[in-house]
């Protein structure tokens, strides 16, 4: 077995910390526990209660808003606070909210199924590295 100098052992310590940074920044264990309770219940019912149960984890959701199915949702940081929902809303299935960035829906607005709301991207690089 070698031996690695403290310098050595130091900068393997803070890669393997980053890596496990990088592997766990985005768990949220409040909206998994939100996303187990939501399966429970069927899409195109419970809709008034599915809203509630969003409305109860965070989410700012305007009244009458109905939300046909769980949506999707991803980011970092508290992401219950970037996605804000207006009044009279109409929410389709399998929606995916990309939390990254605050997203606002106004009232009045209806929302088709596997709609994506993307706030992320990434730089592209050209074809030759």
């Amino acid at each position: 077995m070698t031996r690695i100098s403290k310098l050595e052992y130091h900068q393997l310590r803070a890669k393997l910390g980053h890596i496990v940074y990088e592997e766990t920044y985005a768990f949220q264990p409040r909206f998994l526990l939100l996303a187990l309770i939501l399966r429970f219940i069927p899409r195109y019912s419970g809709m008034r209660v599915r809203t509630r149960l969003l409305r109860a984890f965070g989410l700012q959701i305007g009244h009458e808003t109905i939300i046909l199915g769980a949506p999707h949702m991803h980011g970092t940081g508290k992401i219950h606070q970037h996605l804000r929902i207006g009044a009279h809303v109409t929410l389709n299935t399998d929606c995916f909210f990309d939390l990254n960035a605050p997203i606002t829906i106004g009232n009045h607005v209806a929302i088709g199924h596997e709609v994506m709301f993307l706030t992320s991207s990434h730089q592209i690089e050209s074809a030759h590295h």
